[in-house]
């Protein structure tokens, strides 16, 4: 698990070992098995996760039953809710393990507020939201793409 935790932070060279503490202390690493669900549909999740090892897959679920696959997340990559993160409100994807994985986890209620006060950590927020939103735009364009018959 130190690897897996060592290659995400590797990414930030900018933060110092005392960031990475103040983030860790109010941080969770788990370890989700495979078919788990990491987040349910319908349900309030505030806790931002980024994949340190495995695959996730968030689904949406249509009302005849049918589902949708909207993201894939492996190593690296970051994981929400984003209706309750963002506008406190229940979200309607899934998010299920594909295999074994181990996820960092955090309430970004609390990961806002230690941001406030550490301008590194505020930085590694900013460059997961961009990379996070560009992700978001190139999904849409493909599909756009994909449906442009």
């Amino acid at each position: 698990m130190l690897t897996e935790l060592k290659y995400f932070f590797s990414q930030f060279n900018f933060l110092l070992a005392t960031d990475i503490a103040v983030l860790m202390a109010t941080a969770s690493v788990s370890r989700i098995k495979k078919g788990e669900l990491l987040i349910k549909a319908g349900e309030l999740h505030y806790h931002l996760h980024v994949v340190l090892k495995g695959l996730f897959r968030t689904y949406v679920s249509r009302e005849d039953g049918e589902e949708r696959t909207v993201y894939l997340a492996s190593r690296g990559m970051p994981m929400g809710s984003s209706k309750t993160v963002f506008a406190n409100r229940p979200g309607n994807e899934n998010v299920v393990a594909l295999e074994d994985s181990i996820v960092l986890g955090i309430d970004h209620r609390s990961f806002k507020q230690i941001c406030e006060g550490n301008p590194a950590l505020f930085k590694m927020y900013m460059k997961m939201m961009e990379k996070s939103m560009l992700e978001a735009i190139e999904r849409i364009e493909y599909h756009v793409v994909l449906n442009s018959d």
